[in-house]
C-alpha cells in the first residue's frame, strides 16, 4: 500500500507541475525611432566679417600697417599694447608706489627678470587665467618719485628691454604682442 501512495503522489505531482506551464514570452515591443537630426553648421565667419566686428582702433591699425609694414603702438587713457620687434622699444608709465602691470603672452614662460635699479623698483612676475595656459604678467612698482630704469624680461620666447618712467600719478597696463612664428 505504500508503494501505491508513493506512486500516485509521484504520479500526481508530476502531472501537475507538467500541467503548469509557463506561457510562452511576448514578443520585444520595437519603438521606431526617427534619424538623429544633425545640428545645422554655421559657416565660419570670413576675413571681412571678423574684421567688421572689431574696434575701430583695430581697424585703424590694421590699415596703417598695411601702408607703411610696421605696427603701431595701441593706447588709450589706460591701456598701451607694444607691437613685439627688433625696432620697438617699449615704454612703461609709472607711479610712485603704484604697481604697473606688463602683460605678456599666453603661453609664455617668464624665466628671468634683470632690473636696472633694484634698490628703488620692484618686478614680481606673476600669471593669471587658464592655469593650463596661463598668461604671465609682471608687477612692476617704483618706490621713490622722479626716478627711472630699465627691466628686461627672459621668456620662453623672447627677451625684451623696457623703459621704466614715472609720469605724475596715473598708472597704465602695458603689453607686448608676441609674433606667431617665434
Amino acid at each position: 500500500m505504500k508503494r501505491a501512495v508513493v506512486v500516485v503522489g509521484m504520479g500526481l505531482m508530476l502531472g501537475g507541475c507538467a500541467a503548469k506551464q509557463a506561457p510562452p514570452p511576448q514578443p520585444p515591443r520595437l519603438a521606431l525611432e526617427s534619424p538623429p537630426t544633425q545640428p545645422e553648421t554655421l559657416p565660419p565667419p570670413t576675413g571681412a566679417e571678423i574684421l567688421a566686428a572689431q574696434p575701430s582702433e583695430v581697424r585703424q591699425a590694421l590699415k596703417q600697417h598695411e601702408q607703411s609694414g610696421k605696427w603701431p603702438i595701441f593706447q588709450t587713457a589706460a591701456f598701451v599694447l607694444y607691437p613685439y620687434g627688433e625696432d620697438v622699444q617699449p615704454m612703461v608709465d609709472c607711479a610712485p608706489l603704484r604697481t604697473t602691470d606688463i602683460q605678456l603672452g599666453p603661453g609664455e614662460t617668464v624665466t628671468d627678470l634683470a632690473l636696472g635699479d633694484q634698490e628703488r623698483w620692484m618686478a614680481t612676475p606673476a600669471s593669471a587665467g587658464d592655469p593650463r595656459n596661463p598668461t604671465p604678467h609682471i608687477a612692476l612698482k617704483p618706490q621713490l618719485p622722479g626716478i627711472a630704469t630699465n627691466l628686461t624680461i627672459y621668456t620662453t620666447r623672447h627677451s625684451i628691454i623696457w623703459l621704466c618712467g614715472l609720469v605724475g600719478e596715473r598708472c597704465r597696463r602695458s603689453s607686448s604682442t608676441i609674433p606667431t612664428n617665434s
